[in-house]
């Protein structure tokens, strides 16, 4: 390998731009007027967590709707059939019930 070529001694041939004067001054003074991170909790990890998601508000409404429904039906059938039904042919009984209902 060529000297030209080599990494190791193009870095240290290479020129860097000086530092301001007052770098340092500029720096302790952009840290004191940042606000300080609070304290980490589940709420505000949470609120992070959601703050990074992109939702459409219609999407994120028909979809909470659709799950609320289903779910709610769901649950209808179930009680609905809790009260004629035993437990041993209960889990046959929500096949049927899903059959019919495709």
């Amino acid at each position: 390998m060529s000297e030209q070529h080599d990494i190791d001694h193009l870095l240290v041939r290479r020129t860097s731009p000086r530092a301001p004067h007052d770098l340092a001054d500029r720096i302790l003074y952009r840290a004191s007027r940042t606000p300080q991170m609070t304290r980490l909790t589940w709420r505000n990890m949470a609120a992070e967590c959601l703050s990074l998601l992109m939702i459409p508000r219609p999407a994120l409404a028909f979809g909470l709707c659709l799950t609320i429904g289903v779910f709610s039906g769901w649950i209808g059938t179930q009680s609905a059939n809790a009260e004629a039904v035993t437990d041993n042919t209960q889990a046959v009984d929500m096949v049927v019930i899903e059959e019919n209902w495709l």
